[in-house]
């Protein structure tokens, strides 16, 4: 299991790091399985009675146990969407298999000095060039119930489009958060699937058959991905396999613009020194990661590399 935690919102974010940018992100559990015994879990938020005292305690001495049970521990399973803010603690349990969705930063605030597979974690690596006391102001040290965690974070499914040839769900969408939407596209016959008039992203989760679109058709089968350019329209989905398909957004439309990368060159050099992705536009893109076998998208508008985190 790793703890890794989160720039906490874009004012934090522009304030530390001088970048337009926090880290809010997203996770749909795709299945799991139990690992010693133990089933998949999340933890997620802070126990009622957390200090940021306590907490900077914990990292010094490294107890790793302390931390996780200084934590809300949530067993989870196949369909469970919850919504990751900025700021909030979290760690991906043993055993998940999960897809996720963010803002396009790597502003992510490390606790562990070693990685469950045993690399030791560079200083830059866990505070960001921030150094190890400012990058405790990163956190949300709110107290919050079990309950409110799981009312206010885990997100009920909304089906938005159902026929005779497949379904549209939205798995986390604006009404959640401004920041991006995620859909699952099931097709067992052919879907005509309209698009918003800017860029999107699919990945092919299982199946295969064909899309279409302005009188072009691609083959489709198991990870492929696909950009779709803004102006598409719509385009058309026929399964010869039943397809299963996560279509992807940026940011709800005029509710961000592109800014200037307002960090200061020398923080852009330090960013730079310490492998920092963050652009200075909401994109949309995906890639993989496997902290916990996870998918990653990222909300950045472009295909990206396939990520390793561990």
């Amino acid at each position: 299991v790793g703890s890794e935690m989160c720039i906490r919102d874009r004012p934090t974010a522009l304030r530390l790091f001088q970048s337009q940018y926090g880290k809010t992100e997203c996770w749909h559990i795709l299945s799991g399985h139990p690992v010693n015994g133990e089933e998949p879990c999340i933890y997620y938020g802070f126990q009622p009675d957390m200090t940021r005292a306590r907490w900077e305690a914990l990292f010094h001495a490294q107890d790793i146990p302390g931390m996780l049970a200084g934590m809300q521990k949530y067993p989870v399973h196949p369909g469970d969407t919850i919504l990751i803010e900025g700021g909030m603690p979290h760690a991906i349990g043993a055993g998940c298999f999960l897809v996720e969705i963010q803002e396009p930063t790597d502003y992510t605030i490390r606790v562990e000095r070693t990685t469950p597979s045993g690399f030791a974690v560079a200083d830059s690596m866990c505070h960001q060039g921030l150094g190890f006391e400012k990058m405790f102001e990163c956190f949300h040290y709110e107290p919050h119930s079990r309950e409110e965690i799981h009312d206010r974070w885990f997100i009920e499914p909304e089906t938005v489009l159902k026929t005779a040839g497949g379904s549209i769900t939205t798995l986390v969408g604006y009404r959640n958060t401004p920041l991006f939407r995620l859909d699952e596209v099931n097709v067992s016959d052919t879907l005509t699937v309209d698009c918003p008039p800017r860029g999107s992203g699919i990945y092919v989760l299982e199946g295969a058959g064909t899309l279409s679109a302005n009188g072009r058709s691609l083959p489709l089968k198991k990870t492929d991905q696909l950009f779709v350019p803004a102006g598409t329209g719509r385009f058309t989905l026929d399964a010869e396999a039943p397809l299963r398909v996560l279509h992807f957004f940026g940011p709800e439309q005029n509710k961000f613009q592109c800014k200037k990368d307002l960090r200061s060159p020398e923080r852009l050099r330090r960013s730079s020194a310490i492998g920092e992705r963050s652009l200075p536009c909401d994109h949309l893109g995906v890639g993989q990661h496997q902290r916990a076998d996870a998918l990653c998208i990222v909300a950045d508008h472009r295909l990206t590399e396939i990520v390793s985190q561990r």
